[in-house]
């Protein structure tokens, strides 16, 4: 009974690692003010192993009007005993004043940490997007990061932002690609809605 119990442990953390890796939608594309701050969730699913649910907590403050720092952890990875955070600094390279394109970096650390140890998983997402005359915004880009130590994943995502007062709901599409010793496969893609609170300070 005990080894039955390890083995569906075993198969739960697994089946987590690698549908949950690419765990969230983009959590910045453009930088908040200065001292504004930011919460919010996100629902999707990856479609990588059937349809699986996925939800993130996100909080986010900016340093200035072209840095910000965010930390998120996935929710439904508790259920196979794993926290999974994520921190990250957005760097707005290049800022719209008004109507126009902007570019956004955004380096981060992915964690996972489970019964057997920790998994780092250092990244870089790279956004390019165009703000209309209402506010909102249309984002295309890829996030990456270096999975488990043996391939680079590749997310390439299209999405639409709409802001509210005091608000932003993005809808997002995720294309998951990895790069190994083997050349390049897609493994899935993912569907997010996103909300998030802007509170200014």
């Amino acid at each position: 009974m005990k080894v039955l119990k390890n083995t569906i442990r075993i198969i739960l953390i697994f089946i987590c690692l690698w549908t949950f890796t690419n765990c969230s939608s983009t959590p910045l594309v453009k930088p908040l003010k200065k001292k504004q701050a930011a919460v919010g969730f996100d629902l999707g699913a990856n479609l990588d192993i059937g349809i699986s649910p996925n939800a993130n907590i996100l909080i986010a403050q900016g340093v200035s009007d072209h840095v910000s720092l965010y930390a998120q952890v996935n929710i439904p990875s508790f259920a196979a005993l794993l926290f999974m955070p994520e921190i990250g600094v957005l760097i707005g390279l290049l800022k719209e004043n008004g109507p126009g394109f902007g570019l956004s970096i955004t380096p981060k650390i992915h964690l996972v940490v489970s019964p057997f140890g920790v998994f780092v998983n250092p990244g870089m997402d790279l956004n390019l997007y165009w703000t209309q005359e209402n506010g909102n915004y249309f984002y295309a880009g890829v996030n990456s990061y270096l999975k488990y130590y043996s391939y680079i994943g590749l997310i390439p995502h299209i999405g639409y932002t709409f802001t509210p007062k005091q608000m932003r709901i993005a809808l997002e599409m995720q294309v998951n690609v990895g790069v190994g010793p083997y050349g390049a496969v897609a493994t899935g893609a993912a569907l997010y809605l996103s909300f998030t609170w802007l509170i200014q300070k």
